[in-house]
């Protein structure tokens, strides 16, 4: 037997058999290191201050599913050397695996062990007997009870079996056991009231005392006067002192000098200022209801104008006692308005059209009204994910089942999922997988329609021929019409963009592919009419003519659900976190985290059809989402191809990420064409399968897959130690010319299938 970390743990833990463990202990007392070793385990167990890795650790010794795969043997063997060199460096990490195999060896290795005695009292557990009968054991009902008391009569002594069995006299007396109670429990449960009934009192005396605080328990009080539906008279708490520059301050409860009608020359008002050393009268000093006569009449020279109403000056007439005086404010003294001219104030350019700034003789369109929105249908999936684009936002949001749809509304699908939704024209739509579209209101010709702009759709009708629907496949307007009651129409539209193309420069084409899966199909553009039977395929390239073929063989998406148990995994998973009324992209964000492989995977690759990339970039220097890197490098390539908005988002993430390598990574995924390859392009694909970076060469990795279709037992992740002889065998191939494509290329494909499909025994990218 081999002397390793396993196999010397199990030997601390005594669960080797007698020949393995004597032989382990000779050769640990041989090697000095091992029994050093064997005292530093020992030891790091027993020292309380050493801390422990995080729960949600990552990578090499940190994850918590390493360890335990590491202590069940399951874990991969090219990973053990270096699990075992991490252990070996980190007394943390050492006695956290120690501490774990001698747990589960003490678990799995000695079972509990219960004693009939204490079997027996569990059983009695509740059940006392009483006076005058004899002591039982709980009954239990059906099987149960039957095994319970099958338990005891085998576990229990002779003795009690037969104590158990005989039962006393009638009329003779058990001496009943007196139960064991601690002393706690015996006390009275009933708390005494005089605490509450001090609280009480306590509370009422302090809100007496706060609303004697406030005032005098009359109408002037201001809570009482709150509740009673007035206002509170204002009071003056005390003698008040004028201000230094004489004018009466906010606080003076003196009444403000009031225009009155009077006998002033030329029809003006009079002022009535009350005197200024006359203390008010009133109760307690607050302002009287009604005026004290004026002491002095003060008439101005000039009658002065009123103030315009927007200034808030109370117009010229006697006070009304019924209302309570406005809040203090500073007396105005009778001022005479400078002469000056009021010109009048123009409209500013808030109030201007635009057809009033326009120059004259220049025709200005009028605004488009917009369109009402019209009700197109309903989503009628439950356990798949939809997502709608708010119109204001722009974020996108999760649509609830059985929601109804309208027009204009924009539509994504993500990937692995495939949501339903119904047409108020009767077509049923099964979208599949990555895509996107828009729902069109009928037109003249009273037809609903789709806008799809990339992705897979299943269109059928619930048994009604004749139906019609309007697609907008691309730039391609068309309508399909069902000229069976069982007819079934599969519509994929996507991008094609040539290998080693500037997806920023240069359009990628637009390939549209109609599949009759059953019955007949009407196609009609620009007022040609096609019928595509079944088992035929229609062919849209672009503004080309289109052309029918015959198709043998029904592409995987139409027939079956392609989903690998650990994407439907995941799909599942990351459904049910996809709440309502939350951004998508948050959630997504927060599930890029997660600790399952699988849903951070799924989570990346959905972000990348959403134009969001930054958590993508980072995948490809994880190495343990080698994978996934396939998948996600077939994301990008859709994102460099679906438009040059989305090939520049990705490379200002990558700009942000990788800043001084963002130019080579972005041309990496851009790939190479065979005039490409041969003027230096493989030979810098080579280079790169050695870089120091993991994101270079995984990307080349891939692009070479792609090109050639082997990998040739390469493993990106691999230590430069390690990959050094297969980056040799790359080399050689690259002086014997031999990395060239295995299909070339063609300028548009006609189907959607890979240009160099792997062959069955050729592993999947990143797979062990």
């Amino acid at each position: 037997m081999r002397l390793t970390l396993r196999t010397m743990l199990a030997y601390l833990d005594d669960i080797l058999e007698a020949g393995d463990a004597q032989e382990i202990g000779k050769k640990i007392e041989e090697s000095s290191f091992a029994s050093g070793l064997v005292h530093r385990i020992r030891s790091s167990i027993r020292r309380l201050r050493l801390g422990a890795p995080k729960l949600e650790g990552k990578g090499m010794g940190l994850d918590p599913n390493t360890v335990a795969e590491y202590l069940d043997n399951t874990l991969p063997t090219d990973r053990v050397p270096d699990f075992e060199k991490v252990c070996l460096e980190s007394d943390v990490h050492l006695a956290e695996v120690a501490s774990c195999h001698q747990i589960l060896a003490l678990v799995l290795g000695e079972p509990a062990e219960v004693s009939p005695t204490l079997r027996e009292r569990m059983y009695r557990v509740g059940t006392l007997p009483t006076e005058g009968e004899p002591a039982k054991v709980a009954p239990a009902s059906g099987l149960a009870g039957t095994a319970v008391q099958a338990d005891v009569a085998a576990e229990t002594p002779a003795a009690s079996a037969a104590a158990l069995s005989e039962a006393p006299a009638p009329k003779e007396k058990v001496a009943r056991a007196k139960p064991e109670i601690p002393d706690y429990l015996l006390q009275s449960r009933r708390k005494p009231i005089w605490p509450l009934a001090v609280t009480v009192i306590v509370a009422f005396v302090l809100a007496a005392v706060a609303l004697l605080a406030m005032g005098p328990l009359n109408s002037s009080h201001p809570l009482l006067a709150l509740f009673s539906g007035g206002a509170p008279e204002d009071v003056s708490p005390g003698p008040e002192s004028p201000p230094a520059n004489g004018q009466p301050s906010n606080g003076d409860k003196k009444v403000q000098p009031q225009p009155v009608p009077g006998n002033g020359k030329g029809g003006g008002s009079t002022t009535v200022t009350p005197p200024a050393d006359e203390p008010e009268k009133g109760n307690g000093g607050a302002t009287p209801a009604v005026p004290a006569p004026p002491a002095e009449v003060t008439e101005p020279k000039a009658p002065v104008e009123p103030p315009p109403p927007d200034a808030g000056t109370p117009k010229a007439g006697p006070l009304d006692p019924t209302e309570p005086l406005p809040g203090p404010v500073p007396p105005v003294e009778p001022v005479t308005p400078p002469a000056t001219e009021v010109k009048p104030v123009e409209p500013g350019p808030a109030t201007a059209t635009v057809t009033d700034i326009a120059p004259p003789g220049v025709e200005v369109p009028k605004p488009e009204t917009p369109v009402p929105a019209v009700d197109m249908g309903r989503y009628i999936s439950v356990e798949q994910a939809l997502l709608y684009q708010d119109t204001k936002s722009k974020e996108w949001y999760r649509l609830p089942s059985n929601a109804p749809l309208v027009s204009g509304q924009r539509l994504l699908v993500l990937p692995t999922y495939r949501p339903q939704i119904a047409l108020n024209s009767g077509v049923q739509v099964t979208l599949a997988n990555e895509s996107a579209l828009q729902l069109r209101a009928p037109g003249e010709r009273g037809v609903s329609g789709l806008v799809i702009e990339y992705g897979r759709a299943l269109l059928a009708t619930p048994g009604k021929p004749g139906l019609q629907i309007g697609l907008q496949l691309g730039e391609r307007n068309g309508t399909a019409t069902f000229d069976d009651a069982d007819s079934v129409l599969a519509v994929e539209v996507r991008r094609y963009r040539q290998p080693g193309s500037d997806p920023e420069s240069e359009r990628a084409h637009t390939i549209v592919e109609l599949w009759t899966v059953n019955g007949q199909i009407a196609w009609e553009e620009n007022g040609q009419m096609a019928t595509i039977d079944i088992d035929h395929m229609r062919l849209l390239v672009d503004d080309q003519a289109g052309r029918t073929d015959p198709v043998t063989v029904l592409p995987e998406w139409i027939v079956s659900r392609t989903l690998t148990g650990i994407d439907r995994i995941a799909s599942l998973d990351l459904e049910t976190k996809l709440v309502r009324d939350r951004s998508v992209l948050l959630t997504l964000l927060e599930q890029a985290q997660d600790r399952k492989v699988e849903v951070r995977a799924l989570a990346m690759r959905c972000l990348s059809y959403m134009d969001y990339h930054e958590p993508a970039i980072a995948m490809l220097n994880d190495e343990s989402m080698r994978s996934n890197w396939a998948a996600q490098y077939d994301a990008f390539q859709d994102a460099l191809a679906r438009s040059p908005q989305s090939a520049a988002q990705l490379r200002a993430a990558l700009e942000k990420a990788r800043k001084d390598d963002a130019a080579a990574l972005y041309r990496l995924m851009w790939g190479y064409s065979p005039q490409q390859l041969e003027t230096g392009g493989a030979a810098q694909l080579v280079e790169y399968l050695d870089h120091s970076s993991m994101d270079f060469r995984v990307l080349a990795f891939l692009d070479i897959w792609r090109i050639t279709g082997s990998p040739q037992l390469y493993r990106p992740e691999y230590t430069e130690v390690r990959r050094k002889p297969h980056v040799l065998r790359w080399r050689e191939r690259l002086g014997e010319g031999s990395i060239v494509y295995k299909t070339p290329p063609t300028s548009v494909p006609a189907r959607g299938v890979p240009e160099t499909p792997p062959s069955p025994d050729t592993p999947a990218p990143g797979s062990p």
